[in-house]
């Protein structure tokens, strides 16, 4: 038979590790959510970082993630109103910026999207998920100097991004195009 003592101890042991364990799920639940948008999975995604929310609504990852996830789904508007919770606790959360930004875009909201992927570049000029997205709102404004130039700044900060380049190129194709027809107006 075990001593009360024993037992108390076992019993403060267990007590103390509860949070431990408890934190490790929600990471867990974030971890399962992110591996399923990865997998293009969103729906199911979804469900994960609605469980990760239940425990802490003001997670701003899962907030983030679950923004993500209605912007690949095409639900821009549901997609904007979780960026946004996001935003209500960091104003200066540059991935809920640039995805609301995106979504924005999305839209055809050009003028709102420019403003807040700027409010991101601002925070972060390295972003290059904001460079980017600031280049194809003003490519899809026909803006394609300006488009250029956001898009040498992202090729500035990683070099070896295919996307980017490819848009580069099709920015240039397309602005010589655009030049041509203008000249023989």
């Amino acid at each position: 038979m075990q001593s009360l003592g024993w037992t108390k101890h076992q019993l403060l042991i267990q007590n103390m590790l509860v949070p431990y364990v408890i934190k490790v799920n929600f990471i867990i639940l974030i971890i399962i959510g992110v591996c399923l948008r990865m997998l293009n999975k969103y729906d199911d995604a979804i469900t994960w970082f609605d469980k990760a929310l239940a425990i802490d609504p003001k997670h701003i990852i899962s907030l983030s993630e679950k923004g993500v996830c209605l912007r690949m789904l095409n639900k821009y508007e549901d997609a904007i109103t979780w960026l946004d919770k996001g935003l209500a606790i960091d104003p200066k959360h540059v991935v809920c910026l640039s995805n609301k930004g995106e979504c924005l875009r999305l839209l055809k909201q050009y003028d709102k999207s420019e403003i807040v992927i700027h409010q991101a570049i601002t925070l972060n000029p390295n972003h290059t998920y904001s460079l980017d997205s600031l280049g194809i709102c003003l490519q899809d404004q026909q803006k394609y100097q300006e488009a250029l130039i956001y898009y040498e700044r992202s090729l500035k900060v990683q070099s070896n991004n295919q996307w980017t380049k490819n848009q580069k190129g099709t920015c240039f194709f397309v602005n010589l195009e655009f030049c041509q027809q203008k000249l023989k107006k």
